[in-house]
């Protein structure tokens, strides 16, 4: 019995010894051998459901876009970007494409090329390219280019005046310009049109304290806390 017992032991330990050294296969490694399996058959993998259907007609720009963002709602932003690239192959005036490849770019940290897409999608179509101006502004302030980010927040805003985010962001961008007053006073106008707005109230009461008035700032990171428990603050 004893001897049955070791035997079993040693079986189980060389067992995960093994499991560990080859590794086993995680779910997402079966699915892209899915994947390669059904693109060499002539197939195409609809990340979506996780099937294979026929594949996207060469010739339909869309239908490249649609794939797209299925990856990008599962943050594969190389695949969405591979696809997007073949949307613009076939329609280089598809104003969309290059926004959410300028997007794609910016959750990878590739600001430069984000801009180039976020310039196009501005040329295509000016006056409604809201999302474009202030996607641009986004990458041009993760550059630490503030004062190129604030014109384009401005035209956002230009464009839609109720357009909460905008406000938030250009508070941001003169925070770090040292113009913290013109930064409350945006937080000001993204808290009124929009009450709830946890973060604003978080980076207002940022600024306040950076302009000694204590007071102000313990309220508004009070409210910040009451509206959203998550959020960190000091």
């Amino acid at each position: 019995m004893r001897y049955v017992l070791i035997v079993l032991v040693t079986g189980l330990l060389a067992g995960l010894l093994s499991a560990c050294q080859l590794g086993e296969k995680s779910e997402a490694d079966k699915l892209h051998e899915l994947e390669v399996a059904c693109l060499a058959g002539g197939g195409a993998w609809d990340v979506f459901t996780g099937s294979c259907a026929e594949r996207l007609d060469p010739q339909d720009a869309q239908a490249f876009i649609d794939q797209a963002i299925r990856y990008f709602n599962l943050d594969q932003y190389e695949f969405a970007i591979q696809n997007l690239d073949e949307a613009i192959r076939h329609d280089p005036q598809h104003a969309l494409a290059y926004l959410y490849r300028g997007l794609a770019y910016v959750d990878l940290g590739q600001y430069e090329r984000a801009i180039q897409d976020f310039d196009e999608r501005i040329r295509l179509n000016p006056q409604y390219a809201l999302l474009g101006y202030h996607n641009r502004g986004r990458a041009y302030y993760a550059l630490g280019q503030y004062e190129r980010a604030i014109e384009d927040y401005d035209e956002a805003i230009r464009l839609n005046p109720q357009y909460v985010l905008a406000y938030h962001n250009r508070g941001l961008a003169y925070v770090n310009l040292g113009q913290t007053q013109r930064a409350i006073e945006d937080y000001d106008e993204a808290i009124r049109l929009d009450p709830q707005y946890a973060t604003a109230y978080l980076n207002r009461g940022t600024a306040y304290h950076k302009l000694g008035q204590m007071q102000r700032a313990n309220q508004d990171w009070d409210e910040a806390v009451r509206l959203d428990p998550s959020l960190e603050w000091r």
